[in-house]
């Protein structure tokens, strides 16, 4: 006569607590290093954001540059460079 297959014999029911055990502890651990990739792609979306914010700021600058070269001479562009060239050095 067979046992049911519901019903496990000790042997097995030591080996399931184990797996169950192993299986738990290898959960935390994933989640723990999941959390820190997460915490990772936070910080690099906050840099990249702050380097989209800084090339925006460039490339406004950049503009306004070549607006203000538009119909001056080159001496009133080296000038205006140069007023340019001590704001920046002056941040």
């Amino acid at each position: 006569m067979s046992s049911s297959p519901t019903i496990a014999k000790c042997g097995d029911v030591e080996v399931l607590r184990t797996l169950v055990t192993d299986l738990e502890s290898e959960l935390r651990e994933k989640a723990a290093e999941n959390a820190c990739f997460e915490a990772e792609i936070r910080t690099l979306q906050r840099k990249l954001a702050k380097r989209d914010a800084e090339i925006l700021r460039q490339e406004r600058e950049l503009h306004k540059l070549r607006v203000g070269f538009q119909g001056n001479s080159k001496a009133d562009a080296y000038t205006y460079l140069r007023k340019c060239g001590s704001a920046i050095d002056a941040r």
